[in-house]
């Protein structure tokens, strides 16, 4: 997934917790005296704990991608072993298992899987990642019954799923890409894609797929010389939107690009980055939003949601909890980041969560310059709602596998909750439930 804040999705008080010893369980949260548990519903026709799924001696599910619910089923992916992915402790096999939503008609999908997804430009297909998660992208049978089919040979690397095919980064030199083009099939039964280049040269990772009314989708992409490149898709048709590039964002629904000047940058290696500058595709006009020298480390353009009530903005960061300065867009009006926090997400009410460098964490009304403290306690961030802070808290310096308390903090001012005295490696279903290991 992209590296976004997480966000949470369920109303707080119909949450499920999956429990396993041995077993995947459903069950209603149970804390120390000392705390009082938040009420849960009724789980699956009982008050008492609900078995999901059986696990086998050693077995455990993948805390990074061991969950979901597509249509009616949810999926598990479960192993034995030992391994280690972005330095958390994980199983070292990956089995697929899905059951009905209350733990009914169990099935065995797969072995040797680390992902299973689907994706909207192929309705009522079963994908899944081979090997590893950035392996052959593979169809499955929902039923357990065939064996699963190649689509795309490393196809879950680097991806993009666009309206005509999948976009894909291919590395062939040190920092150096091709991107390649796969059509969709109409027949998943006739062998693996073959792709067709788009364009070469390109700077790895630096690229973004944008769609736009006017012109449809587009693949934004810098080449080694710091030309950034429109590719047309499907077709490849290739032109300059902007030369001396050093690095860019661009909005998905193509209204914005913002892009750091190469010409304009410091020649010594620490001093500052070029302009910072921001381009409306719609009306064609540039801003300057931050003239060189600035005292800006990084830039990151938000999207707009319109469900949610965000504004579109900039955020201009001196570095991790050094404050920085948020622009709202189209308005272009500012407010600052107070030295000592990092902005971590706009809520839909236009407050901001902040955390900062004394472990607490803050609501803001940045143009105001109100402030209110959510929490002082310590914990790991799991989540937030729209009204509410989700923490995971444990012994100083536990590792992040081992069990914790997780703790709900409202941002109303109201009192903590504890939702599960004991939980281990969380994850949401998407039917807004919360699943663990205990």
């Amino acid at each position: 997934m992209d590296l976004q804040p997480l966000l949470y999705h369920g109303a707080m008080y119909r949450l499920s917790l999956v429990a396993s010893v041995g077993a995947l369980l459903l069950l209603p949260a149970c804390g120390p005296d000392s705390a009082e548990p938040s009420e849960f519903a009724e789980i699956c026709g009982t008050l008492g704990p609900h078995r999901l799924l059986a696990l086998e001696p050693g077995e455990r599910i993948h805390p990074f991608f061991g969950d979901r619910r597509i249509g009616d089923r949810l999926y598990f992916i479960a192993g034995v072993g030992e391994d280690n992915f972005l330095g958390q402790s994980t199983p070292a096999t990956a089995t697929v298992y899905s059951t009905g939503p209350c733990g009914e008609d169990r099935r065995l999908i797969a072995d040797d899987i680390r992902n299973v997804f689907e994706r909207e430009q192929l309705p009522g297909v079963l994908l899944g990642c081979r090997g590893e998660l950035s392996g052959d992208l593979l169809v499955l049978d929902p039923a357990g019954i065939t064996a699963p089919r190649l689509l795309v040979s490393d196809g879950c690397l680097g991806a993009t799923w666009t309206e005509h095919g999948i976009v894909r980064e291919d590395e062939y030199a040190d920092n150096v890409t091709r991107h390649l083009f796969y059509s969709y099939t109409a027949d998943l039964d006739a062998g693996p894609i073959e792709p067709v280049a788009l364009v070469d040269r390109i700077q790895q990772h630096r690229y973004a797929i944008v769609s736009t009314d006017a012109v449809g989708e587009e693949l934004l992409a810098l080449d080694l010389d710091g030309n950034l490149l429109r590719i047309a898709l499907p077709g490849g048709e290739t032109t300059v939107e902007q030369t001396a590039v050093d690095t860019f964002h661009a909005s998905s629904d193509g209204h914005y690009l913002a892009w750091v000047d190469r010409l304009t940058a410091s020649d010594d290696p620490e001093g500052s980055a070029g302009d910072f500058v921001l381009r409306d595709r719609w009306t064609g006009i540039d801003t300057v939003l931050a003239p060189a020298p600035h005292p800006f480390l990084h830039m990151r353009l938000g999207e707009e949601n319109v469900k949610l009530s965000r504004g579109a903005h900039v955020e201009l960061s001196r570095g991790a909890h050094a404050g920085g300065r948020i622009i709202a867009l189209p308005s272009l009006e500012e407010a600052e980041i107070p030295a000592g926090q990092r902005l971590v997400s706009q809520l839909s009410n236009g407050r901001w969560l902040l955390s900062g460098d004394d472990d607490a964490w803050y609501l803001r009304d940045l143009v105001a310059g109100t402030e209110t403290l959510v929490t002082a306690d310590l914990g790991r961030l799991y989540g937030f709602s729209l009204d509410r802070l989700l923490l995971l808290r444990g012994e100083p310096g536990a590792d992040p596998g081992a069990p914790h308390e997780l703790w709900s903090y409202p941002f109303d001012g109201g009192e903590p909750e504890l939702v599960a005295a004991r939980v281990t490696e969380p994850g949401w279903l998407a039917d807004g439930r919360i699943f663990t290991t205990v």
